[in-house]
């Protein structure tokens, strides 16, 4: 598709100005005064206090023209007509002066019992810079402020970055980038996140192919996560595997380690040596499949987000188990995860008489799945990496024949709130 054609180009470093206005959500509960504080607080948690100060007030909000205390709320009336209500409770929990927050860490250091019932403002009124304040009874003399930006951002919150589906066209244009580029340039990154993030799935050439610079790619985002199998693996046809990752066996399409609690996020795959007949990597992207399924068989797809699947990893060292269902949905019902693992797979936890349905509904998301119209399909070669989001995005592999080569694989695994963190801490620039 020529949308992906556009990724390396694409994208340019003003595209984090969506994160930043997500951000708001959080600035609206922190704040600090304008004081000696580390440049980063004021940057990003100052949206409550002096936000002219310190340069966050974007000129795009609108303007507060009204303030009034109603019983245990105060109306908030903007110039366009939007009213916000604010809880007293949650209006002193958010203050941000220095009484309430570490003025160098942003960290609330005010007990709870300070919420208690009963509480009320002696006084809410608009500030000269178009703020909200409000003055609380005692202490004596203790004043919140409020930015405009940051209350705009409770009552219209801005959406959640919608995620690129995609099928096998993925590789005719996939989002490619180089690693000196990546590991030296910071828009490089911030543009390798955002394909990481709306995507679910990356290349990276050029990657030195020697053991451990899977771990240095990873490290441009966060902590590597140490698993069973170590902060990196090995991927190779072995005489003893304790999983079938590490034999010459072909691999259908799946989400790792969907017996761990957190499933990993992201998931790399640097390849240091492919000289074996076979061995071609499959990817789909779990979000596209699962819209497919709701289209198609909207009552499958209930089941799947509904009814919990048991999944286990066991070898001589290790027992690890967890129940969850295949398809996770946040409170709105949007999908946010996928976790497909029919090797770990124990079985579905229900009523006998649900067992039918929940297993043609899961027969069917795999067929979906591995529909060639779904699954990309490339080769490695030493030096090339490939990224995932492993609790979006499943993958697999062909069978290759281990006695006419070496196919040797490392990888890691990084948490998904690594690379979103990464994002907003570029975003403050």
């Amino acid at each position: 598709m020529a949308e992906f054609a556009r990724w390396a180009a694409r994208l340019p470093i003003e595209k984090l100005d969506c994160i930043k206005r997500e951000n708001l959500i959080f600035q609206s509960r922190y704040g600090v005064e304008n004081v000696s504080t580390p440049t980063w607080v004021k940057r990003d948690i100052a949206m409550l206090d002096a936000p002219l100060a310190t340069g966050t007030r974007s000129a795009a909000v609108v303007a507060i023209v009204g303030v009034r205390l109603a019983g245990d709320v105060v109306e908030v009336r903007f110039a366009d007509g939007q009213v916000g209500r604010f809880h007293v409770l949650w209006l002193r929990d958010a203050c941000a002066c220095p009484r309430c927050r570490h003025p160098l860490t942003g960290e609330r250091t005010f007990p709870i019992e300070i919420l208690r019932p009963g509480l009320r403002p002696s006084r809410v009124e608009i500030g000269p810079e178009g703020e909200v304040r409000v003055a609380w009874p005692e202490p004596a003399g203790h004043e919140s402020r409020y930015d405009p930006a940051g209350l705009r951002a409770r009552i219209e919150p801005p959406p959640a970055p919608a995620p690129t589906l995609w099928g096998a066209e993925l590789m005719a244009a996939p989002p490619v980038f180089a690693y000196d580029a990546l590991m030296a340039d910071d828009g490089v990154l911030a543009r390798w996140l955002i394909a990481l993030r709306d995507v679910g799935f990356a290349l990276v050439q050029g990657v030195p192919a020697r053991p451990g610079a899977v771990a240095r790619v990873a490290g441009r985002i966060g902590l590597v996560r140490a698993t069973n199998f170590g902060p990196v693996f090995d991927v190779a046809a072995r005489p003893d595997p304790n999983s079938n990752a590490y034999t010459a066996l072909g691999l259908p399409l799946h989400n790792d380690l969907t017996d761990r609690e957190p499933q990993p996020g992201l998931q790399f795959f640097h390849c240091l040596e492919n000289t074996c007949p076979g061995g071609e990597t499959t990817v789909a992207d779990g979000f596209h499949c699962a819209a497919q399924l709701r289209a198609r068989d909207p009552a499958a797809y209930a089941l799947l987000t509904r009814v919990p699947v048991g999944y286990r990893f066991q070898d001589r060292h290790h027992d690890y188990r967890r129940l969850r269902p295949i398809l996770v949905t946040d409170r709105s019902g949007a999908l946010v995860e996928v976790g497909h693992n029919n090797a770990l797979r124990v079985g579905f936890e229900g009523p006998a008489e649900d067992m039918a349905a929940c297993y043609a509904a899961l027969r069917q998301f795999a067929r979906i799945t591995e529909d060639p119209a779904n699954r990309a399909r490339f080769r490695l070669s030493p030096g090339e990496l490939y990224v995932i989001d492993n609790r979006r995005v499943l993958h697999g592999r062909l069978a290759f024949q281990a006695a006419r080569g070496r196919r040797h694989l490392q990888g890691c695994y990084v948490d998904r709130q690594e690379l979103l963190s990464r994002i907003r801490v570029l975003a403050r620039t």
